[in-house]
């Protein structure tokens, strides 16, 4: 029997073992549910909405899950080694949960944000690191709906070596100017949209998003680029281009030789927050913002780092 169904069955089984009599068992519920439709069993998910209706939880639904959130943010902060990886495995349960159900309960948003963004900014140590792994090796999660620090965790002892390691070493950094969506010109204050010279629309250059975090049209159409060529040390072209793909801010970045393969390509980051390669695409490299505060300023603001394998950072502001 293979991984993926071992982890189907276990998680059946503690589904089909719930009671679902209290608050503990229902978030219990919603993770297991959640994290075995992620495997592709929607059995158990499809069920949830009914189940959400008991008597027992009609009207506490979005109060169970927020105090499930602050215990998620306490547990962050004071947390060591294993303890904090059952913590980040809970964070990324409930990431599943919103990326399915999260329009249903807009009330929750900036609690599921906090949590995010705090299993990404939280120290984990070695054996953290090696439950994170055991778990995703159990549990194959598909990278594209994975938090960062469960896709690739990096202890600080990690970060402290390679700083240690490349103390005297420095590496070549190239720096380039993203190409503008050729339907807009910018000034100091604002954008202006000229569509073959005929009309104007002039918009701030910081235009806020709506209350729901999406990012407009034009701002999208704006963070659009064309490739960009760019001649490496060896002599070759390279070609890097970014495609807002949805209303929330979430990036695509394109890199391709000239016979429009993949070069080597250690990682990819907008500022600090990294990247994950596309599985069927393996030019590109997505950058997923939606649950992350001020899109439209990271998108505007932090560069794009691409670290080749050859030893050097090409950096796009």
């Amino acid at each position: 029997m293979s991984i993926l169904d071992n982890a189907k069955i276990e998680l059946l089984d503690r589904l089909e073992n719930n009671p679902l009599q209290d608050a503990d068992d229902l978030t219990a519920y919603i993770q297991y549910a959640c994290r075995l439709a992620s495997l592709g069993d929607q059995s158990k998910i499809d069920e949830l909405p009914s189940l959400l209706t008991k008597k027992q939880f009609v009207g506490k639904i979005s109060d169970i899950i927020k105090e499930r959130c602050e215990q998620g943010w306490f547990e962050m902060a004071n947390y060591p080694s294993e303890d904090l990886a059952i913590s980040l495995i809970d964070a990324q349960d409930f990431y599943l949960f919103e990326q399915r159900f999260g329009k249903d309960y807009p009330d929750l948003k900036p609690y599921f944000t906090k949590w995010f963004q705090d299993a990404e900014e939280v120290e984990i140590d070695d054996e953290c690191a090696e439950f994170l792994e055991a778990f995703l090796a159990k549990f194959p999660i598909p990278e594209e709906e994975r938090l960062p620090v469960i896709n690739t965790p990096i202890t600080e002892r990690e970060y402290a070596l390679l700083e240690f390691a490349y103390r005297n070493v420095k590496l070549p950094v190239y720096n380039c100017t993203w190409k503008i969506n050729n339907n807009y010109t910018v000034n100091a204050r604002r954008l202006v949209y000229n569509p073959q010279a005929k009309t104007k629309i002039e918009f701030p250059i910081f235009q806020a998003a709506d209350d729901s975090g999406k990012l407009h049209r034009q701002q999208k159409e704006f963070l659009d680029s064309p490739n960009n060529e760019f001649k490496t040390p060896q002599g070759g072209t390279l070609y890097i281009s970014r495609t807002v793909l949805n209303d929330y801010g979430d990036l695509r970045i394109r890199i391709q030789d000239e016979n429009d393969n993949s070069p080597a390509v250690n990682r990819v980051r907008l500022g600090h927050i990294p990247a994950i390669r596309d599985d069927n695409q393996p030019t590109d490299w997505i950058i997923k913002l939606k649950h992350l505060p001020n899109k439209i300023h990271l998108l505007k603001e932090l560069p794009i780092v691409i670290r080749f394998t050859q030893g050097y950072d090409v950096i796009f502001e």
